[in-house]
């Protein structure tokens, strides 16, 4: 046996011991045998012990129960102490016997912690739950009290009764609970949580979640069921108060979105046509210096207000999450140092120094370049804005694989109070004259692109000592250096392009666009440079055109009457064969909702509006086979942009029978000019019956859309009559 049996003397010292198991010891018995069990035993098991020796000489032998600690774990034990007797009779000591039993004791405790558990969360069960059990019938065998704050019943008028009786079921919540019912009693197994419906005693539909398994006896038959009951009436009516709420709040963002979309739309066409003619007229050498400069100032106005409203519609992204950032191969140098440059001007404007400091900058990164520059650009402007007098820098540096850029000024600093409040919408520090500037957007926007990129923006700033605002933005580093377009950093400069197929005639370009101005302004850019540009008013005169000619690139608006550009492009898209392919998106619709959508369409590149020229030609550049040519280009114009060389006329066009009016040449050049050939076509009946042959030659020229050939053969026809 693996008891334990100890002798002790009249004055409690061990005298004697007897085990199987060194293990079960307290200590080695050398270090315990001729000791006071008050010296060897812990005080809460000698308090015990004690007790029993005391008792035991009149009330017999004496048990308790204790927890001996050891050192390989403390262990339960039984002891049983009994007295000791001489022959005679006399006292003379007590015997202990101490048997094991931890591995029952902890069943026990585990039992009683488990019903302690079980008797909390039953007399825990409140608020809408019911537990419940009823026999094969229906009949309530039990019900937990809730039942009268659930369905207004105590529970004596439940038990006995059927629960289809006791409460006002909805009939087809009932029918279901009956039908669940008998599947339980055949299949003999639980069903998923289901929910039934009930009039309420206050008139009102009530809802309960029901909860339901067998009960079997020990053949596996069942005899009843039981569950648990849960009134989710509350939660049912804010859950569906919470759809609505985000039905009306989705709604509401939807018409805010929309709204959005519809004033950009209206915002950008107007500015289209001012920004686009501001930047023709530039390229008119014959104005004079002061003409010159109102353009320029106009062009800067026009560029100041798509920068207002680009940043209510970039805050609008942000608020409704729409927001996003498109890494992308960046030349770091090259957008840093376009940024010193511009920033550099505007400085020298102001009488301020300007410093750029570049440290060692990996050649080229992935990153937004776009997003970059907006942030970079409203930083910068805020520092030359909120800075009379010193300096204003920019310094850039890598680290640990992130970029960091500088903004330092000598301006009117940030109150502490301010400083955070300035990252808020709408929010402006300083005086009243530089609160007239701009719209307090510039650093939420900022930051929240920054965060976008995965970077943080800090501020640090003295109230009448300046500002330095830092950003930290992830940019991986490129292995290899990207290819970059060979487009010159000055649109305004080309003067046509040269085409890099085998083939020579000019590139047709459809234009799609319901507003008049727009057609005539890509016009006007487009066809000095050589391009043969035909115009069509709504995306059904483009399915039409697109079904007898071949163009290049169309240029399609998104926003139009009759039939949209998506509509269209699909259109055009689903037909077979290999023209007609490339189709860019060109619109005043400026969400990225819009550009996916475009893209999805199958546009393959979007461009919004006012149109940055820049940017277009950088777009024809990539999908059309050209180079653009440039004025201080040592080569010579190609032949496809000799039209603007009018000497050369093609050989077969026949003389005119009948001598023509100059007025007639000149209008019939304007119209080649302005790509109307509706126009042309009508200038060419005045002459059909004088000059024939001349007049159909020259309708098949305007059909191939042979534009520059005209061109030429009315240059040569003014020179011949001014010879």
């Amino acid at each position: 046996m693996d008891d334990l049996v100890f002798v002790l003397d009249t004055e409690q010292r061990f005298i004697d011991a007897y085990y199987q198991d060194k293990q079960r010891l307290l200590m080695p018995p050398e270090q315990f045998l001729g000791k006071p069990c008050s010296e060897v035993l812990p005080p809460a098991i000698y308090a015990k012990l004690d007790d029993a020796i005391k008792a035991i000489r009149g009330q017999g032998a004496q048990q308790f129960e204790y927890f001996m600690p050891l050192p390989g774990g403390g262990r339960w034990s039984n002891a049983s102490v009994s007295a000791r007797y001489d022959d005679r009779g006399r006292f003379i000591g007590s015997t202990i016997v101490t048997r094991d039993f931890t591995d029952r004791k902890q069943a026990e405790i585990a039992l009683r912690r488990s019903h302690a558990k079980y008797q909390r969360l039953v007399d825990d069960i409140g608020g809408q739950f019911i537990v419940y059990a009823h026999d094969e019938h229906g009949i309530l065998t039990n019900v937990s009290k809730n039942v009268e704050r659930v369905f207004g019943l105590t529970q004596a008028q439940c038990i006995g009764q059927s629960f289809a009786d006791v409460v006002d079921w909805l009939p087809e919540s009932l029918e279901l609970a009956w039908a669940n019912l008998a599947y339980i009693l055949q299949s003999g197994e639980a069903l998923p949580p289901w929910e039934i419906e009930f009039h309420r005693p206050d008139g009102q539909i009530g809802t309960i979640l029901v909860i339901s398994k067998p009960a079997k006896d020990e053949a596996g038959n069942v005899t009843s069921i039981e569950g648990l009951v849960e009134d989710i009436t509350e939660r049912k009516l804010a859950a569906e108060e919470l759809r609505l709420a985000k039905e009306a709040a989705e709604s509401a963002n939807q018409a805010k979105s929309a709204f959005l979309a519809n004033m950009s739309h209206e915002l950008r066409t107007p500015l289209n046509a001012v920004l686009g003619y501001a930047q023709i007229l530039q390229r008119d050498a014959t104005l004079t210096e002061m003409q010159q400069q109102g353009i320029d100032i106009i062009n800067r106005s026009g560029d100041y207000l798509l920068t207002l409203i680009n940043d209510v519609l970039d805050l609008a992204k942000i608020e409704a999450g729409y927001l996003e950032c498109v890494p992308a191969p960046c030349r770091l140098q090259d957008v840093l140092r376009e940024l010193g440059e511009s920033f550099q001007l505007r400085a020298d404007e102001k009488g301020l120094a300007f410093r750029y400091r570049e440290g060692v900058l990996p050649a080229s990164v992935e990153l937004d370049a776009k997003r970059l520059r907006q942030i970079c650009m409203n930083v910068l402007g805020n520092a030359v804005k909120f800075t009379e007098q010193g300096e204003v820098s920019l310094e850039a540096d890598y680290q640990a694989g992130a970029l960091i850029i500088q903004v330092t000024d000598t301006g009117i600093g940030i109150p502490a109070a301010m400083r955070e409040a300035v990252f808020e919408p709408f929010i402006q520090a300083g005086e009243d004259r530089h609160k007239q500037q701009g719209t307090g957007l510039g650093l939420a926007i900022s930051r929240s692109l920054v965060n976008n990129m995965g970077g943080c923006m800090e501020l640090d700033s003295e109230e009448g000592r300046g500002s330095c605002v830092t950003l930290s933005i992830p940019a991986p580093v490129l292995k290899s250096e990207f290819p970059v377009p060979a487009l010159a950093s000055n649109a305004a400069l080309f003067d046509g392009y040269r085409r890099t197929d085998a083939r020579q005639e000019p590139l047709q370009v459809l234009v799609v666009d319901d507003e008049p101005l727009a057609c005539q302004l890509l016009e006007r850019q487009l066809t000095p440079l050589g391009f043969v540009v035909t115009p069509a008013s709504d995306g059904e005169q483009a399915v039409t055109l697109t079904a007898t000619h071949d163009f290049d690139l169309i240029l399609m608006d998104m926003v139009m009457p009759t039939l949209d550009g998506l509509v269209a492009t699909r259109t055009i898209l689903d037909r077979p064969g290999d023209t007609n392919r490339r189709i860019i998106a060109l619109t005043a619709r400026a969400f990225e909702d819009d550009r996916r959508a475009c893209l999805e369409a199958g546009c393959c590149d979007f461009i919004s509006k006012p149109v940055d020229w820049q940017v277009l030609f950088q777009v024809l550049q990539d999908h059309l086979p050209l180079v653009w040519t440039h004025r201080d280009d040592a080569v010579s114009p190609p032949p496809v942009v000799a039209a603007r060389d009018r000497s050369r006329v093609g050989p077969l066009v026949p003389a005119p029978d009948v001598p023509l009016q100059p007025e007639w040449l000149s209008a019939l050049e304007q119209a080649m000019i302005r790509a109307k050939s509706d126009q042309a076509l009508e200038l060419l009946e005045a002459i059909a019956d004088q000059n024939p042959a001349l007049s159909g030659h020259l309708r098949q020229w305007i059909e191939h859309y042979d534009y520059p050939r005209i061109l030429d053969w009315i240059l040569a026809q003014q020179r011949e009559g001014a010879s």
